[in-house]
């Protein structure tokens, strides 16, 4: 980074320049005031992960309980915090519907929120059936602990089937007309 060299004796009005004792104080005022320029930097930089130095990585690891590995480069340590700190999201409703529609697809759940109860019903679509655990990892992970949920599959509904005739249903079991995607009819 480049360091920029402070010389307050600049400042001096031309009379105070000859006399040595004004010069002296310009000039340790001048190492002080870069001193503090520089506490001032290290505390910009280690507001933020990406630049903090080995003080605040040290200090971000303390805040979210995680222990460096021997090993580990300043620069691992540093891509660990950055993802762990990224994963450490606000609870809100919001948040929890935009991670819906990453994991299902934004056509691909039914989320049905109780507020006043505090219970959230999610009803993940047939095409996103291998997602369930996904979906229910994620919850344990953003959700608190105050609100109770649950996940279920989207069944087929009738509507859906109408469009079938008795032939083309024939061979599926109720369980599968009513569980399972329907794309070899």
């Amino acid at each position: 980074m480049n360091e920029e060299r402070t010389d307050l004796s600049e400042y001096l009005p031309e009379y105070f320049r000859q006399y040595k004792d004004f010069v002296q104080i310009m000039e340790t005022e001048s190492e002080e005031l870069d001193r503090i320029r520089g506490i001032h930097r290290k505390v910009t930089d280690n507001q933020f992960v990406s630049s903090s130095s080995e003080e605040g990585i040290i200090r971000y690891e303390k805040m979210l309980g995680i222990i460096p590995k021997g090993n580990e480069t300043w620069e691992e340590r540093r891509f660990r915090l950055l993802t762990r700190w990224n994963t450490t999201v606000p609870y809100n409703y919001r948040y929890l519907l935009r991670q819906l529609d990453m994991l299902c697809g934004s056509s691909g759940y039914r989320a049905d929120m109780d507020f006043e109860h505090q219970v959230l019903k999610i009803k993940v679509e047939l095409v996103s059936k291998s997602m369930v655990d996904s979906v229910i990892s994620m919850l344990n992970a953003i959700l608190p602990c105050n609100i109770l949920y649950s996940v279920e599959l989207l069944y087929n509904q009738h509507k859906t089937l109408s469009g079938f005739t008795h032939g083309d249903l024939k061979d599926y079991t109720h369980r599968e007309l009513r569980e399972e995607v329907l794309s070899n009819v």
